[in-house]
């Protein structure tokens, strides 16, 4: 395998990866990634990648899985790389951290400019912090952008946890009332990395491409693949398999 070749397919339907759509010269696209703990029977980390076109945010690649926080760190890495040295939008909350702190320095990272509460500092800060004041807008933002059209969703799992939100009313510490989202199956980790992208997309998507620059060794990725679906079902077609290096 070439330098100039970084990727090969190759049969592993139990990896976790599933590709939609390749890579293609000229197309930006988003990696988010939702982590957990890697606990297994746990939350997944979950992975997802979006196609940056003009009127649509499409689906085209997704993890989920139960690897360790650095190693999911090194799978959005490699999924980065591959789709075009990408935007790459790690959340930062509890094990998030650890992510972070490995994909600092990848270029094309997120950042956020935060106000420090107590210095009133401006700060900027790596990733995507998820939390009550921002978690009903991104629900809003992925409920608008599916029944306007320009959110084109293709994992069954993903497709499965947005259909199954719910919205619950609850009381707040001051007395009121707040409607949130929940999802009753537990398990949001595909809708979260997805909206995470979706909201990045929709917040930077009139702004130019940066440079990339300063990164000193990309990884030599493998992407071990699997089938093709027929196109005469309704199965949508898919490549399975595992990222490595």
């Amino acid at each position: 395998m070439s330098e100039e070749n970084f990727y090969e397919f190759i049969e592993d339907e139990d990896s976790g990866l599933v590709v939609y759509e390749e890579p293609k010269d000229g197309i930006n696209y988003i990696v988010s990634g939702d982590v957990a703990e890697g606990v297994e029977g746990g939350d997944y980390s979950a992975a997802h990648v979006g196609r940056r076109d003009k009127d649509q945010f499409v689906q085209v690649a997704q993890y989920r899985g139960h690897p360790a926080p650095f190693e999911f760190a090194d799978i959005l890495l490699g999924l980065s790389f591959w789709y075009n040295d990408s935007v790459l939008v790690p959340e930062r909350n509890a094990a998030g951290v650890a992510v972070v702190e490995r994909v600092k320095s990848y270029p094309r990272v997120y950042r956020e400019q935060t106000i420090a509460h107590v210095t009133n500092v401006e700060q900027e800060r790596v990733g995507w912090r998820t939390h009550t004041g921002n978690r009903s807008m991104m629900f809003d933002a992925g409920r608008k952008a599916i029944l306007q059209g320009w959110a084109v969703l293709r994992s069954p799992v993903l497709i499965n946890e947005a259909l199954s939100i719910q919205y619950k009313v609850v009381e707040t510490r001051g007395g009121g009332v707040s409607v949130r989202p929940v999802c009753p199956s537990g398990h949001d980790d595909c809708v979260m990395a997805w909206l995470i992208g979706l909201v990045v997309h929709m917040s930077t998507k009139n702004k130019p491409r940066g440079r990339i620059e300063g990164w000193v060794k990309r990884p030599k990725v493998i992407l071990y693949d699997g089938f093709d679906e027929d196109p005469e079902t309704d199965e949508v077609d898919a490549l399975e398999g595992v990222l490595r290096w």
